[in-house]
């Protein structure tokens, strides 16, 4: 645990950041093997999977869950943790699924609420609508929009997330093999910088990717995003981030 002293007040990222943060399988790693991060990020990311199946039945695991995420906060108490659902390109979440997602960060640990679209189609009309609600049911929290780099009305979008004084917005890096994925990202990361809004890039396992794991921020530090985080692998595949993140401390020789 550190023991440091708890810091309650949120602290928005600037527009001239650059930050990246570990996520919460990297901070726990670097925990049992006593190997001191080396980044000075005061966020870490707390990621979880949604599977397609699963939408329907998430709720289930709410309570658990929550359970997980102030375990986290009490190991780690100066980290002010951010949550991140990871899910396909292209699925979409019904009224359940995102009461779930609402309300896992809806504890006092967190600063922060993210509020992702039910889909990346959704009209600039339902995400104002959406916007408003979930602000009045968590006007304690700084309230963080997520969006698809392929949203829809993206520049709508951005537009009433300013009139709401939206002060930070995650996006989701799925790729940057085609020109397509990379044109996407520039453009809404260029577009919030001229907002205003500073961004937060979250990554995913996405596929195809034949380079090294550290080569995945090159794209969001390319387009000047003001936090990145890494992802975690579907399945039971080895996590390696820890080398972008750790340094082995010297080990002094017996006496």
């Amino acid at each position: 645990m550190e023991n440091q002293k708890l810091i309650t007040e949120i602290k928005t990222i600037g527009i001239n950041d650059t930050i990246v943060m570990p996520t919460h399988r990297e901070l726990i790693k670097a925990r049992d093997f006593n190997i001191p991060v080396i980044f000075s990020s005061p966020y870490a990311v707390f990621i979880r999977k949604i599977a397609k199946s699963q939408i329907n039945t998430i709720n289930n695991s709410l309570s658990i869950d929550k359970g997980v995420l102030q375990g986290l906060h009490k190991d780690f108490i100066t980290k002010d943790f951010f949550v991140n659902f990871q899910y396909g390109k292209g699925v979409s979440f019904n009224d359940e699924a995102l009461s779930y997602m609402e309300g896992i960060q809806q504890i006092p640990e967190l600063k922060r609420l993210f509020m992702n679209e039910p889909t990346e189609h959704q009209t600039n009309q339902e995400f104002s609508t959406q916007l408003t609600e979930w602000k009045s049911r968590n006007n304690r929290k700084l309230l963080v929009p997520v969006l698809d780099p392929a949203t829809n009305e993206m520049l709508n979008k951005i537009s009433t997330m300013k009139k709401n004084k939206i002060k930070e917005c995650a996006v989701i890096f799925r790729g940057f093999t085609r020109e397509e994925d990379k044109n996407n990202l520039n453009m809404i990361l260029q577009n919030l910088r001229v907002a205003g809004i500073s961004s937060i890039v979250f990554g995913i396992f996405f596929k195809k990717w034949k380079k090294t794991w550290a080569s995945m921020f090159l794209p969001p530090l390319q387009f000047k995003a003001n936090a990145m985080a890494t992802y975690i692998p579907w399945g039971a595949k080895e996590i390696k981030p820890m080398e972008l993140l750790c340094s082995v401390p010297p080990v002094p020789l017996p006496k």
